[in-house]
């Protein structure tokens, strides 16, 4: 379950905060939060806009531990030592969003982001790379 949340300034200073919070069910049952500030780029028109910015993730100690941390019987069976990762600061990073409106009510958005891992995340004896990347499309309805 992702709930997110956008705060426009104001039309003459077009920057955008963001926040999201994921709750992941199941057996997995972890959280983790993206905060960010965008302003809108030139090229900008009322059918098409674009918005460039930083942003960071924390994540409780489930998530961090789920995708960072080693426990002893995964030590035992591999290479790795046992790691314990602590909630937190997990990256910070830059991102880009584009927002095509195809009319009133439907509009297409593209995201990209570049991350780099911090703290436990980062120290992690199973982090091969400190630096990552992810994209996303999607198909909205505004109501």
């Amino acid at each position: 379950m992702k709930l997110a949340a956008d705060y426009v300034v104001s039309k003459e200073f077009p920057l955008v905060f963001r926040a999201a919070f994921t709750r992941s069910f199941g057996g997995a049952n972890r959280w983790i939060a993206d905060v960010g500030a965008y302003m809108a780029m030139p090229g900008s028109t009322e059918s098409f806009f674009w918005f460039a910015g930083p942003s960071v993730s924390l994540a409780d100690f489930s998530y961090m531990n789920g995708w960072f941390g080693v426990n002893a019987a995964q030590a035992a069976a591999s290479a790795y030592r046992k790691y314990e990762a602590s909630a937190g600061l997990k990256s910070a990073g830059f991102g880009i969003t584009l927002v095509w409106y195809l009319n009133r009510h439907w509009f297409m958005t593209a995201d990209g982001t570049f991350k780099r891992l911090l703290g436990t995340a980062a120290s992690s004896p199973i982090t091969q790379s400190k630096i990552e990347g992810g994209c996303n499309m999607s198909i909205s309805y505004e109501f």
